[in-house]
C-alpha cells in the first residue's frame, strides 16, 4: 500500500475551484471509500478558506479564519497522521497568500514538516485570468474595466517566479502544475482531470456539479455595472443594484457574441509579452515544452480596435429599462402584499376603534346634561 499524501489545492482562483469543491465536498463518502478524505477540519461550506484567511489584513478578529496558524494546521496534521488516509485540502485564498504575504509559505510548512506533501496548481493564461477575476469584482460592486485594464499583480502573474518559491518550500517535485485549458483537461473535464492528478480512479456514480457557480457576465451589462461602480456611493448600493440586474431575467438573454473583454486585441498582446518569458520558462521546466510554448494562442480578433461596442446612453437606458421590467413583477407583488398587509391594518385599527369608542360615546350621551 502506497503512503498517504496530503495533497494542498490552492487554485489559483477563477480555475473552476469553485466546482471543483462542490466536486469533492459532494462526493465525501465516495472519495473516502478509495481513502481519500475531504476533511471538515477547516472547512467552511465547501471549501477550506479559513486556512488562508487568516493572512488576509482586511479580515476581522472575531471572523471566520482568524486564528488558522494557530489551531486549525496543527489539527489538519494530526488528523492526516491519524487518518490513514490521503487528505486532500482546497482553497484559492492560499495561492493569494502565498504570493503577497512574505511568511505564510514558510508558516504553512512549519506546521507540515515531516509530512509528505504535494501541492495542486491550475495556472490560466494571465489576460483570462484576469477578466474572469475582474468580471467578479465588477458584479459584487468592487471594481472597475479601467482599474482591471491598469492591474499589475506581478507578484501573481510571473508564474515561474511563483511556482520557484512553492517549490523552494516543498520541492519542484511536490508540485502538481496543470493548465486550465478545457480542450487539455484528461477525459474533457475539470473533475476528471484533477483526479488523474491525484490519482483519483473515476467513478461514473460520482455526483456532478450543476450549472457554473461563477457565471460570467457578458458584454453591455457588464459595462454598465462598472459605469455604475464608477460613481461615488456605499458599497452596498452598488451591490444591490448589480444584485438586481443579476438576478433578472435578462441575463439569460445576454448576447453570446458580445466578449465583456477588459482589453483590445492590442492591449492583450502588450499585457501578455510582460510574462512571455516567464511562461516559456514554466512550459520547458514543467511540462517539457522544449519551444515554450505553454498556453493556447490569442484568437484573432473581431475588432481590432475596440472590445465590444462601447456602451451609449441609449443602450444604457434600455439596459435598465430591460432590468426594471424583468424584476416589476417581483416588486409589483411586494406592493400588492405591503397593499394587503395595509389594508388588513387599517381594518383591524378601524373596528378596534368602533369597539372601543361605542361604550365611551353612549356613556358620554347618558350623562350630558338636559336642556
Amino acid at each position: 500500500m502506497s503512503t498517504p499524501t496530503l495533497y494542498l489545492h490552492i487554485g489559483t482562483g477563477k480555475t473552476g475551484t469553485s466546482a471543483l469543491q462542490d466536486f469533492l465536498f459532494y462526493n465525501r463518502d465516495t472519495l473516502l471509500q478509495q481513502g481519500y478524505l475531504y476533511p471538515l477540519t477547516g472547512l467552511d461550506e465547501v471549501a477550506h478558506h479559513p486556512l488562508g484567511q487568516y493572512w488576509d489584513p482586511d479580515r476581522k478578529p472575531e471572523e471566520p479564519g482568524s486564528g488558522g496558524s494557530d489551531h486549525l494546521w496543527p489539527r489538519i496534521a494530526d488528523e492526516f497522521r491519524t487518518s490513514g488516509n490521503n487528505l486532500i485540502l482546497s482553497t484559492e485564498t492560499l495561492a493569494r497568500a502565498f504570493a503577497k504575504v512574505p511568511g505564510s509559505l514558510a508558516e504553512v510548512q512549519e506546521h507540515l514538516t515531516g509530512l509528505p506533501v504535494k501541492v495542486i496548481i491550475y495556472l490560466r493564461r494571465q489576460d483570462q485570468h484576469l477578466e474572469s477575476y475582474y468580471n467578479q469584482l465588477i458584479k459584487a460592486g468592487l471594481a472597475t474595466k479601467q482599474q482591471g485594464q491598469n492591474n499589475r499583480d506581478d507578484q501573481f502573474y510571473d508564474y515561474h517566479r511563483f511556482l520557484n518559491t512553492l517549490a523552494s518550500c516543498f520541492g519542484k517535485d511536490n508540485l502538481i502544475v496543470r493548465l486550465y485549458e478545457p480542450a487539455r483537461f484528461v477525459g474533457g473535464s475539470i473533475y476528471q482531470d484533477f483526479c488523474h492528478a491525484t490519482g483519483i480512479h473515476w467513478e461514473e456514480s460520482f455526483f456532478l456539479p450543476g450549472k457554473d457557480p461563477n457565471p460570467k457576465l457578458e458584454g453591455k451589462y457588464l459595462d454598465l455595472m462598472s459605469l455604475a461602480n464608477e460613481i461615488d456611493r456605499p458599497w452596498e448600493r452598488k451591490y444591490w443594484l448589480n444584485y438586481a440586474i443579476l438576478n433578472s431575467n435578462v441575463i439569460s438573454r445576454q448576447n453570446p457574441s458580445s466578449s465583456g473583454h477588459l482589453f483590445t486585441h492590442e492591449q492583450r498582446k502588450a499585457f501578455l509579452a510582460r510574462y512571455a518569458e516567464s511562461n516559456a520558462l514554466v512550459a520547458r521546466e514543467y511540462f517539457g515544452q522544449e519551444d515554450g510554448h505553454l498556453f493556447e494562442d490569442i484568437a484573432a480578433p473581431v475588432n481590432e480596435t475596440s472590445v465590444d461596442d462601447p456602451l451609449t446612453a441609449e443602450d444604457a437606458a434600455a439596459l435598465l429599462v430591460d432590468v426594471f421590467d424583468s424584476i416589476w413583477p417581483q416588486w409589483l407583488d411586494t406592493f400588492d402584499q405591503q397593499q394587503r398587509l395595509q389594508e388588513q391594518r387599517d381594518e383591524i385599527t378601524s373596528s378596534f376603534t368602533w369597539k372601543v369608542m361605542a361604550p365611551i360615546r353612549w356613556l358620554g350621551a347618558r350623562l350630558k346634561p338636559k336642556s
